[in-house]
């Protein structure tokens, strides 16, 4: 054998595998829903639930609480609030109930309602400052309209209002009954009472007077007249039934009532019973009919008490001119109030600075090209306030908006500024103004108003501020059909946008053709699952908040509150749970190729970074080649109220320091998973006594390339 067959040749060493790492940021771009899986900009997450995208961080969201009760297990359909000075008030209504909420005795009894027997409860609101005082204006379409004073809410119909007190009561009165004057015999309608026992105030209208009541002098009587009895003047022989006298001896005054004829002064008196005595001066009228001080009022079904004082008239001059029960929408524009008309395209205004008065009528039938009717008016602000500038926008069912400029329909600097398409509105409470510019959510996304001035409609998807979350925001107008909710929460940075998860098909009081525009995905025979949309206003970013069953939005003392399809009203992104239930967050990044796209990767470990200053539990994990698989949630952290030191006891063991201090926690978690992609993701159940203080920073990974399969 040759030697050279058995040299020794040195052999390379095998090359290491070298471990990798990457930093995920936390997705503070938010929920992405319409970006390209495999080259998705760095930033955002295929899932954000129950997570708050902020401009450093992320952070879990707060639970919710049960603040209130109303009803008997039906939605709360409406909610708002009624600021004058420093105090503030807050409503929830039902469909057939307004409730004052603004301190339960108990959060799980529903109050005594202050206004029933409504026959809807979606309702549009507006503060109104006249003068004298500050009011709101509540509209629904299909009852009266309704002015909160500020202790009371009273009924605008277009009659005058009228109150008279009374005492010593006893028998109750019953709204919708007819009080009767005993001595009067004046009549009336009962509008509302204000009962405190055995004394209180009749609110009252469509007074029918009695029989006009004549005061006569008379000297010189030779005999006393008797009540009952025709009082005639021998001279003129006028006459009249005395309803009763003052006799002070030989002088006094007859109160005649049914005359007939002029008494002629000095002739002389006689009734057929023997009365008589001498005209003194002219007759004169001593009351219109009305009613009188001290006189019982009755009703029909055994009300019974004593008039405490005369009817006085009570509260602002009545709107005229057109049934407050068709208005749908109310909104105030330079001093003034609008009133959209249900069902048609006409707008009503009363007089500037004014709650009542003569209401005039705008017809807009000539603007609109698409059909339908007027949604709602809304002021559109150019410099973030108001003033000079302002316009005033009408939009319709189907997506027209009409944009006008001026202080007063009927004068001449009042134009046209334009007429704009967009999509189907949401509803007429889903729009909110914000700085300089006025959203409204529609079929296609929440739409800039100015977008809509701006651009072609089949491009305004592309300028909606819900365009990162469109596929998602689309799936959910085929599936719900009631009227969405929107709600700006200025002291979180935040927007809120409901979803209701009531399956009914009913209009509820909405306005006239509007439920036609939501069956485009057919009937909804169950109700969706209950979640809402959230965005940051300041950033945009997007997140969808579960197990929240927002039926309708409210601000009150600057926090926010939802009503449920159950009756109850919820106080948001409080404790840390939803009311006694917990709700797991998860954060699922967009898919990265980990900087080499086609090998697979084998990806080791994960550590979580997080800013916190309570306890929780978060779970890191991966999903790999465009499926998201999440692991079973983990486990809620222990309710630890008293709090420990940093760094004293084991992870999920300690104590965490009780006085609301972050801190910033690592957490090496390993992972086995390989895949050509992968998506990193994180978990967080919480179900405890104190809100989940908790921002998630970034998540790291450390991997290895792999090779390539073909």
């Amino acid at each position: 054998m040759p030697a050279a067959a058995l040299r020794r040749i040195p052999v390379q060493p095998q090359a290491q595998q070298q471990l990798e790492k990457k930093l995920f940021p936390a997705p503070t771009r938010g929920w992405i829903a319409n970006e390209n899986l495999a080259a998705a900009k760095p930033g955002g997450a295929l899932r954000l639930e129950n997570i708050f995208p902020t401009e450093k961080s992320v952070r879990l969201r707060g639970g919710s609480e049960r603040f209130a009760t109303v009803g008997s297990g039906t939605p709360v359909t409406s909610l708002w609030n009624f600021k004058t000075g420093t105090s503030e008030r807050f409503f929830a209504a039902t469909e057939t109930a307004i409730y004052d909420i603004t301190a339960p005795a108990d959060p799980n009894v529903s109050p005594t309602p202050d206004v029933s027997g409504q026959t809807s409860g979606y309702y549009s609101t507006a503060p109104f400052a006249e003068p004298t005082n500050n009011f709101l204006v509540a509209v629904n379409g299909t009852d009266h309209a309704r002015i909160y004073n500020g202790t009371r809410w009273d009924i605008v119909n277009g009659l005058q209002t009228y109150t008279i007190t009374y005492d010593t009561e006893t028998g109750n009165f019953t709204k919708g009954q007819q009080i009767t004057g005993s001595i009067s015999a004046a009549k009336a309608t009962i509008l509302d009472i204000d009962d405190q026992g055995t004394q209180g105030t009749l609110y009252i209208q469509s007074i029918l007077p009695g029989p006009v009541t004549y005061a006569l002098n008379f000297d010189t009587q030779t005999a006393n007249f008797t009540v009952g009895q025709v009082v005639t003047g021998t001279t003129s022989t006028a006459h009249g039934v005395i309803q009763s006298q003052v006799d002070v001896g030989t002088t006094g005054t007859l109160y005649l009532r049914t005359v007939v004829g002029v008494f002629t002064a000095g002739e002389a008196l006689t009734d057929p019973l023997g009365g008589a005595a001498k005209v003194n001066g002219v007759i004169s009228v001593s009351d219109a009919g009305l009613f009188q001080n001290n006189e019982t009022l009755t009703d029909p079904l055994g009300g019974s008490a004593r008039a405490s004082g005369v009817a006085i008239a009570y509260g602002i001059p009545p709107i005229t001119g057109v049934d407050t029960s068709d208005l749908s929408h109310v909104n105030v524009y330079r001093s003034r109030l609008y009133f959209v008309e249900r069902g048609t395209f006409s707008v009503w205004y009363p007089p500037v600075d004014s709650l009542g008065g003569a209401a005039r009528e705008f017809v807009l039938n000539g603007i609109f090209l698409r059909g339908g009717s007027l949604l709602f008016t809304a002021t559109w602000s150019l410099d973030a306030g108001d003033g000079v500038d302002d316009k005033l926008v009408f939009v319709t069912t189907e997506g027209e908006a009409a944009v006008y400029e001026g202080g007063d329909p009927d004068a001449d600097a009042w134009s046209l500024v334009g007429r704009y398409d967009l999509a189907p509105p949401m509803g007429k409470n889903a729009v909110m103004r914000a700085g300089g510019e006025l959203l409204i959510a529609t079929m296609e996304g929440i739409i800039p108003i100015s977008a809509a001035i701006t651009r072609d409609s089949a491009a305004l998807s592309l300028a909606a501020i819900t365009r990162t979350i469109e596929p998602e925001w689309k799936k959910e107008v085929l599936a719900r059909r009631k009227p969405w909710d929107m709600l700006k929460w200025p002291s979180h940075n935040m927007a809120i946008v409901a979803l209701p998860t009531d399956a009914s098909s009913g209009t509820g009081g909405f306005d006239a053709g509007f439920d036609a525009g939501f069956d485009v995905g057919g009937d909804v025979t169950t109700g969706p699952a209950p979640y809402c949309f959230v965005v940051n206003v300041q950033t945009g970013g997007w997140t969808k908040y579960t197990n929240w069953n927002t039926r309708c939005l409210g601000l009150f003392e600057e926090w926010a509150y939802f009503g449920t399809t159950d009756g109850t009203v919820m106080k948001a992104e409080v404790s840390g749970s939803d009311d006694g239930h917990p709700y797991e967050c998860v954060v699922v990044w967009q898919f990265d190729h980990l900087g080499d796209i086609g090998p697979t990767h084998l990806v080791q470990q994960l550590r979580t970074t997080f800013l916190a200053s309570v306890p929780f539990t978060p779970k890191a994990s991966l999903s790999s080649n465009y499926v998201i698989k999440l692991p079973a949630a983990p486990p809620a952290a222990a309710n630890n109220p008293s709090g420990s030191e940093w760094d004293v006891g084991s992870w999920d063991v300690a104590l965490w320091d009780a006085q609301g201090l972050k801190h910033v926690t690592t957490r090496w978690t390993s992972a086995g998973r390989t895949g050509f992609c992968i998506a990193p993701q994180v978990q967080v159940l919480c179900g405890q006594l104190l809100a989940p203080d908790a921002e998630l920073i970034s998540l790291e990974v450390t991997f290895e390339h792999g090779g390539l399969v073909v």
